[in-house]
């Protein structure tokens, strides 16, 4: 009777350590592969990842290195960090930053977005267009340091809860009409970011 207890109390021993290897497995892969892979909040991006097309050189401005995505009635403010501040261009070159921004309410897509921010010899642009009627408006740009800020004023659904959304900067610079120079940064590196916006 007693070996039957003895064997009875090793198999549940036995059964609670699989249990908790178990246990602790999953939740190391979900920390080690799967949480980075959902890539939530703000983006982060390494520095010094610009890919070129052409020419050897590009502006640090260009070099994506993080951003953050506010919501607020009508409102967004989308904020790009980059490696070095954001200064002007001399005439033939071009630096542009376009923000893919798919908004969701639960597995629903209410509106597709894209802006565009640019600076060429005259200045800073931003626009931002809704692809689905291909509507456009111009949008406040703001620099500071190595901050480039767009306030986005837009007729937008309501309530979106989180939004998928990806910066693209591209670099180009003319000599007359030939490109000499061409160079881009994607942040994140793959897929979209998810924010996921405060009631």
């Amino acid at each position: 009777m007693s070996g039957r207890i003895l064997e009875s109390n090793w198999v549940r021993l036995a059964l609670i350590v699989t249990v908790a290897v178990l246990l602790v497995s999953g939740v190391l892969y979900y920390l080690l592969v799967l949480a980075p892979a959902l890539s939530i909040g703000p983006i982060k991006d390494p520095a010094g990842d610009v890919l070129l097309n052409l020419g050897s050189n590009y502006p640090g401005m260009v070099d994506i290195v993080g951003g953050s995505l506010e919501e607020g009635g009508n409102t967004m403010n989308v904020s790009v960090d980059v490696a070095e501040a954001v200064s002007g261009v001399n005439v033939g070159e071009f630096a542009r930053w376009d923000v893919t921004l798919v908004l969701e309410n639960g597995s629903d897509v209410l509106g597709t977005f894209e802006l565009h921010v640019e600076i060429n010899a005259t200045g800073f642009f931003g626009v931002i267009q809704n692809l689905e009627d291909e509507s456009s408006k111009p949008c406040q740009v703001n620099s500071h340091g190595n901050t480039l800020t767009a306030v986005v004023v837009f007729d937008r659904p309501e309530n979106p809860e989180r939004a998928e959304w990806r910066i693209i900067s591209t670099y180009e610079k003319f000599s007359g009409e030939e490109l000499i120079a061409s160079s881009y940064d994607f942040a994140p590196d793959n897929g979209m970011q998810t924010t996921v916006f405060e009631d």
